[in-house]
């Protein structure tokens, strides 16, 4: 059975309190640790990036939308990633058989 009327408003209430929590929460550990800090354990690179690449080297047939959707990225972000490892030679894109629209990282 469903909630209805002010039972239903008093459980979206906490249900974005709780949300709101974690997402708090996950910013001030993000930032105490330094997560997406430029020097992150000595890299040159962001943990953003870190995971974009590994996407990249364990998926065959990986599209940018498919990394956008999994890593929740935004995908002019993503895009900008992508012509960063593209210009350092790190990955290749081909466009894909099926969809000329899109286009496979390896």
């Amino acid at each position: 059975m469903h909630a209805t009327g002010p039972l239903k408003d008093k459980d979206s209430r906490s249900d974005a309190q709780q949300i709101g929590a974690v997402r708090e929460f996950n910013r001030f550990y993000t930032r105490q640790l330094g997560l997406l800090n430029k020097d992150f354990l000595s890299s040159e690179w962001t943990l953003t990036e870190v995971r974009v690449l590994y996407e990249i080297a364990t998926r065959e047939g990986v599209t940018a939308r498919h990394i956008a959707n999994d890593l929740q990225l935004d995908e002019a972000y993503l895009s900008r990633i992508l012509a960063k490892f593209q210009r350092r030679r790190l990955i290749k894109r081909n466009t894909s058989a099926l969809d000329a629209r899109q286009q496979l990282m390896a």
